[in-house]
């Protein structure tokens, strides 16, 4: 999602206006229920929310628009698979 055609990004554009500390401390102020660390925690996943919305040219090559073919979805699965088993063999020691 982004800005016409400048192209700045929602996420760049919400990180701009939210990057000063005294953001959090004013919603903290204004809340005092509110901690600073918690209000920069909101913050965080509000952008973390839009730059999963966005569709970026930068990122196009790996997400190659969804087109795996059957066989690279394949693959892709017994790849994770493998991991997982991995993991559960050995959790302490996974890499």
């Amino acid at each position: 999602m982004g800005l016409g055609k400048s192209g700045l990004l929602l996420s760049d554009l919400f990180e701009a206006l939210t990057d000063d500390p005294a953001i959090a401390e004013a919603l903290a102020t204004d809340d005092p229920k509110l901690s600073k660390d918690s209000v920069q925690a909101g913050l965080h996943v509000i952008w973390l929310l839009l730059k999963a919305l966005e569709w970026s040219k930068a990122h196009e090559a790996v997400e190659i628009d969804g087109s795996f073919s059957e066989d690279r979805k394949t693959q892709l699965i017994a790849s994770y698979v493998d991991k997982l088993k991995a993991f559960e063999a050995n959790p302490d020691d996974f890499s």
